[in-house]
């Protein structure tokens, strides 16, 4: 019987395989505890099975312990020190620690166990450049590719180096290498592209980024990156085309590259001011890719009305910005920029219904009740917008200060606005004006700029006052508006002193070389002008010399104002005719941006 039972034992206790097994059993059953044990038993039983050490560790990564996983690595590398199975493993979870020294010495320790590995060359060159030793990764690189000439990865690599070093040449050489081996690697071609560009060679440039983009059909985030370096090469030769941009643009929006395909528009605008019908066509593509995509979005729809109001095609513009609030009609960007839109009073009717629809569906949207008024005042219904108007100011103010409700508001405003910042243009009024709006008893007009004094002056004080919130007539509310555009027109400073002689005037004034920069770029983007800046001064200074200081002060609308706007004398004696030096507030726009908190 004794002999019986010696010899059944033996074949019930199990093998290694069954015992690995048992333990990834224990460790799906969460019994974690039991799992670890059968490990260590299978270590125990044989400390040279991989698998083992392996399993031990993977159950240590399930439970987020890394050290505890490096330590079951470091085990297998005591018991087989010449198995550099180990110090691999540790080296690449040192890495993805960022423990990039250590790294690098396990890698170093297992390429001498193992010196014909070319992958472990690569991998330790990736790690030795993560601690800038930058030769050394170099020469481990060129002993990965002696090992193995066909590793594309370690192409890759050595460019990198290279490119890092400076050694353009020899980058290009090893970038070219990658896509000749991996013919389909978009990354390849980006580098190459890369490199021509420090070595000044933009067509070369451009004629990789168009590989890339080819090769990247299948990825769109990649696609996307090959595109902007594409046409960041176009910008780079003077020898680029309009066709090229007009070219790009067109296959942006049929990728549905939609940002990138209004920069490259933006550019064959820029280069083709003359083909009028070519500038058509680019629009009516535009409007049918974005109708046809089902991903289309509010902000694509707002810059292709950026695109067309910067060529002056603003009935174009103002269609797109409709589509922009149609998709997203709390958005308030679209709204503003219909305001400053030049508008045909043709379009005021169909901008009417428009609004009247949007109103009846979402009746909280302060602004679509305001640009509501405004296209009522373009087609001449003063009374209907006034009412618009003060339904705008109702809502915002009580959408910010929700408690404000229960005051009187049906009495119309009567009290002139306690101040109005007149300008200059470009000098920070919209920052001043967007701080004020802040403070809790400013209540400011329903938008920025009324330019009642000048341009809407014809329509009444009772249409002015009604921008501003009725219950701002008390005397624990401010309330005022900010048109910078009022600065430069005595017959302004003439109706304030008529109508609100008591407003206080404020005046921000910047670096009048700088102002006149900005408004150039700023008439540029808003379709107002043409032109390069160098030419439009050019002009302006033959009209200057010609003028007296009787024509200067005289103030007005000019065309070409860069330098005329910026000459803050004239504007400003004109104004201290008519109103006293006290109610002036002047400040200095570099005081401003620099100093906020304290200027306000």
């Amino acid at each position: 019987m004794a002999q019986q039972e010696a010899s059944i034992s033996p074949r019930n206790e199990p093998n290694l395989e069954e015992q690995i097994a048992q333990g990834k059993k224990l460790q799906l059953a969460n019994q974690l505890t039991a799992a670890e044990e059968c490990f260590r038993q299978c270590i125990a039983m044989d400390t040279s099975c991989w698998r083992a050490y392996d399993s031990l560790a993977q159950l240590f990564a399930s439970l987020d312990k890394t050290e505890e996983m490096l330590d079951a690595y470091r085990l297998g590398a005591e018991n087989n020190p010449q198995n550099p199975r180990y110090l691999f493993k540790i080296a690449k979870l040192l890495v993805e620690q960022e423990r990039y020294q250590e790294a690098s010495e396990a890698y170093e320790q297992a390429l001498k166990l193992n010196p014909q590995a070319s992958w472990g060359y690569v991998n330790w060159g990736r790690t030795l450049t993560e601690i800038d030793r930058w030769e050394e990764a170099q020469q481990a690189v060129i002993k990965a590719i002696e090992l193995k000439p066909e590793q594309w990865d370690a192409y890759l690599l050595l460019g990198k180096i290279l490119q890092h070093r400076h050694r353009w040449e020899h980058a290009l050489e090893a970038y070219s290498r990658v896509v000749k081996l991996n013919p389909d690697f978009v990354y390849g071609y980006l580098r190459i592209a890369e490199v021509h560009t420090k070595l000044e060679q933009p067509q070369k440039a451009a004629l990789a980024s168009k590989y890339a983009i080819a090769k990247a059909e299948a990825d769109s985030a990649v696609q996307h990156q090959a595109i902007s370096l594409y046409l960041y090469q176009l910008t780079q030769s003077p020898d680029t085309t309009s066709k090229e941009y007009y070219e790009l643009g067109n296959y942006c929006l049929s990728r549905g590259c939609f940002a990138q395909a209004f920069l490259a528009y933006r550019h064959f605008f820029n280069n083709a001011k003359e083909d009028i019908s070519a500038q058509r066509r680019a629009i009516a593509f535009c409007y049918q890719e974005l109708t046809k995509s089902p991903n289309s979005t509010a902000k694509d729809y707002f810059e292709l009305g950026n695109l067309c109001r910067a060529q002056s095609y603003f009935s174009d513009a103002i269609s797109a910005y409709q589509e922009a609030i149609v998709r997203d009609p709390q958005w308030q960007a679209p709204y503003i920029n219909i305001q400053y839109t030049k508008a045909d009073p043709k379009k005021a009717s169909e901008l009417i219904e428009f609004y009247r629809e949007l109103v009846e569906k979402e009746d909280n949207v302060p602004l679509a009740w305001g640009n509501l008024g405004d296209a009522l005042s373009l087609q001449g219904d003063i009374t209907e917008a006034i009412e618009c108007y003060r339904k705008s100011c109702y809502q915002r103010v009580t959408s910010l200060y929700p408690n404000l409700k229960k005051l009187d508001w049906e009495q119309p405003k009567q009290k002139q606005p306690d101040f109005i910042i007149i300008g200059s243009s470009k000098c920070g009024t919209s920052a001043l004006h967007q701080y004020l709006s802040h403070h809790s008893q400013i209540l400011l007009s329903h938008k920025k700029e009324l330019d009642f004094f000048w341009r809407n002056y014809d329509r009444g004080m009772d249409w002015y006052l009604a921008h501003f919130p009725a219950i701002s007539d008390r005397d624990d509310f401010f309330t005022g508006e900010a048109t910078p555009n009022y600065m430069r027109f005595p017959v302004v400073a003439q109706r304030i002193k008529a109508h609100c002689p008591e407003s206080k005037l404020i005046v921000l004034l910047r670096n009048p070389v700088d102002r006149a920069i900005s408004w150039h770029y700023h008439k540029i983007n808003s379709g107002l002008a043409t032109g390069s800046l160098e030419d439009a001064i050019a002009f302006e200074m033959k009209l200057l010399a010609n003028q007296s200081e009787s024509e200067l002060l005289q103030g007005g609308y000019r065309k070409v104002d860069n330098i005329y706007s910026s000459i803050y004398y004239y504007q400003l004696k004109v104004w201290l005719q008519y109103l006293p030096k006290e109610q002036f507030l002047s400040l200095k726009s570099e005081d401003f941006y620099d100093n906020t908190a304290e200027e306000m």
